[in-house]
């Protein structure tokens, strides 16, 4: 029980990091997706609610400059990263593959450049890191005081 309960708050600092290490990028590098900025040759058109979906995201969306970096790579990356350290079957069979088309997906839709996708794989190597290195001094200190209270 320890354990699991030791995994979600692991995971609960991985995610809200990961979010807040984004948002700092869009208020450090203010950028504009590029559906935004360029006319295109050709619009975007796709099946069932596509229309919809991107036009609410237009009226709804409040903040225009959101593209660096890409914090939906970032999150995506990051919660893949915690099922393979915890659930290797929820990996394989359903966060790896999001993990692999979703930033793709965010490249074709115009929602971000390359870049951005990049720079979200930089900060999720970082958020990774540094959440890993905080939560290490409190591992070694609960496994000292169950040594302690065994004696």
């Amino acid at each position: 029980m320890q354990r699991k309960l030791r995994a979600i708050e692991q995971s609960l600092l991985v995610v809200v990091a990961g979010f807040l290490i984004s948002y700092l990028g869009y208020i450090l590098v203010p950028a504009r997706s590029p559906y935004r900025l360029y006319p295109y040759p050709f619009e975007l058109h796709g099946v069932w609610m596509f229309d919809v979906l991107r036009r609410g995201i237009w009226v709804l969306e409040a903040a225009r400059c959101d593209a660096f970096p890409s914090g939906h790579s970032d999150v995506t990356w990051l919660v893949a990263a915690l099922a393979w350290r915890h659930d290797r079957r929820s990996f394989y069979w359903f966060f790896g593959p999001i993990a692999v088309l979703l930033p793709i997906g965010t490249v074709y839709l115009r929602y971000h450049y390359g870049v951005d996708v990049l720079a979200g794989a930089f900060f999720a190597i970082v958020t990774w890191r540094m959440c890993m290195a905080l939560g290490a001094p409190r591992e070694a200190g609960v496994t000292r005081a169950r040594l302690t209270s065994l004696a």
